[in-house]
């Protein structure tokens, strides 16, 4: 029973104070949206599939299992050459230090699909054009750097989808901005809700004696200002009157 009376009297509270809680959700929706838009930098993404073979002396017409089990393998370490500062260097150079090496480390991700020759790799930065650009070069050093590894004997490299121009942001998410201040909003206008009814000493009806056994006697009313300057002058001109 008290659980229910606890659950009434809640709910009783959010009524209350409906139109602040929905109004400090509202109002944090709004300003993480604008903080996205004014303050989060758009990012842009790249990207360009391979599939790059080992150099082989054997007879390329019979491809056995294991050569296959080999290649997927190989993507761990193309992952690693292409993330290397010799490459990166090699790129930032041929770009004219637009970014740093450690900025293109940040920027770049290689995917792979599971069991899979195949590979992926990514470029994530504040320019579509840039990304697409950088991607391409990443490419022909990645292309270069793997002939030199095999000393001289050239690698298979296929480009399976040339690097994308993608004008189209994939960060920041609009949903989730609007979302995620919405509910800090809303958490925000309960919080102030519970704040405002504990501090609340006032009060509100009768039950509230009863529930501390105690009599109710009486009633003080509150009178406002006006009312009492009112009835000050009510009073004084009853006594003049009185007087004539």
């Amino acid at each position: 029973m008290q659980e229910e009376i606890s659950l009434l009297e809640l709910w009783q509270m959010l009524r209350r104070h409906i139109g602040k809680i929905i109004g400090t959700t509202l109002l944090f929706a709004i300003l993480a949206v604008a903080w996205m838009v004014l303050f989060v930098q758009p990012s842009y993404v790249s990207n360009a599939e391979l599939i790059v073979n080992q150099p082989n002396s054997g007879d390329q017409q019979n491809i056995q299992l294991n050569e296959v089990q080999t290649n997927v393998q190989l993507i761990n370490t193309y992952r690693d050459v292409i993330t290397a500062d010799s490459v990166l260097k090699q790129v930032a150079e041929q770009i004219g230090d637009t970014y740093s090496v450690k900025e293109l480390e940040n920027a770049i991700t290689v995917n792979q699909t599971q069991n899979s020759q195949a590979f992926e790799v990514r470029v994530t930065l504040d320019n579509p054009e840039n990304a697409q650009t950088i991607l391409n070069v990443l490419i022909d050093v990645f292309s270069g750097t793997l002939v030199e590894i095999y000393k001289g004997e050239e690698p298979n490299i296929y480009v399976l989808s040339e690097a994308t121009l993608n004008p189209e942001p994939v960060s920041p998410s609009l949903p989730l901005y609007l979302v995620l201040g919405a509910f800090i909003g809303l958490f925000l206008g309960l919080l102030w809700a519970l704040i405002a009814e504990l501090s609340d000493t006032t009060v509100k009806d009768e039950a509230f004696f009863a529930s501390l056994g105690i009599a109710r006697l009486g009633d003080v009313t509150e009178i406002s200002t006006k009312d009492a300057d009112a009835t000050r002058i009510t009073s004084q001109r009853q006594q003049r009157s009185q007087r004539k």
